[in-house]
């Protein structure tokens, strides 16, 4: 499992990509992301989903997360066929 001081023993150009269930790594890499020790993230999972709109890694420029994480509501929700 990946913790913080995995993420600090990271090279500084390392990015992160979080696709694995399990034990969350979101504190540890919020804070990575905002000291800047690794400088990109992609995540395709997160602690606690569906992701509510306060979740602090959505405030960092370089943290990926794709639209199906975040929180929608059921008028948000379209078929991929109708251009999500």
């Amino acid at each position: 499992m990946i913790r913080e001081g995995e993420l600090k023993k990271m090279k500084r150009d390392a990015i992160l990509i979080n696709v694995s269930r399990g034990e969350s790594l979101t504190t540890a890499l919020y804070k990575a992301r905002k000291d800047r020790w690794i400088p990109e993230a992609g995540l395709d999972v997160l602690e606690k989903e569906p992701v509510t709109r306060d979740t602090p890694l959505l405030e960092l420029d370089n943290a990926i997360i794709p639209p199906y994480s975040l929180v929608l509501d059921k008028l948000d929700r379209r078929a991929p066929e109708e251009g999500c």
